[in-house]
């Protein structure tokens, strides 16, 4: 999984079994990355979220989605 900060913005990622587009990212008052991000799937739409990357790297559930993916 690379760095937040080699994410573009506008990537779409899933974190946990959630699907969303990666908006900004930044370091936290503990110098944490963390990330804002806009729900694409239906139940999220439209839904602002921020979480620290770290701690969904730890769990496993950061991955970014590839374009050709058709779920993308």
């Amino acid at each position: 999984m690379p760095e937040a900060s080699f994410i573009a913005p506008g990537a779409r990622i899933e974190s946990r079994q959630r699907r969303v587009v990666w908006c900004a990212a930044w370091a936290g008052a503990r110098g944490q990355q963390v990330v804002d991000v806009v729900g694409v799937s239906p139940f999220l739409r439209e839904t602002e979220a921020r979480f620290l990357v770290e701690v969904s790297q730890a769990a496993g559930s950061l991955q970014v989605l590839q374009p050709e993916d058709p779920e993308w």
